[in-house]
């Protein structure tokens, strides 16, 4: 499991809003693929889990989240939240 927590910027645009959607990217290095998961979460949760799959056990991954409007058409900047083992 890949555990994320985030929190309210009271400076973020105003185009931000609580029913905003989490995705989340991971890139494999051992397996050189890239893995998506579409909305996890809303903004406003401000924490979600992402089941990983048993086969990338014992990899390192890439992470990057950014947020996606409800009606699909805003998308945030990515964050890059750095690179993780993935255990077993």
């Amino acid at each position: 499991m890949l555990n994320l927590e985030w929190k309210v910027n009271p400076f973020q645009p105003s185009k931000t809003l609580g029913t905003d959607q989490l995705y989340v990217v991971l890139y494999d290095v051992e397996k050189d693929t890239f893995i998506t998961f579409a909305q996890l979460a809303v903004r406003s949760a401000l924490k979600a889990l992402v089941d990983l799959p048993e086969v990338y056990a014992g990899d390192n991954v890439h992470v990057w989240i950014f947020f996606v409007s409800a009606d699909g058409k805003l998308t945030s900047e990515s964050d890059y939240l750095g690179l993780y083992r993935v255990l077993a």
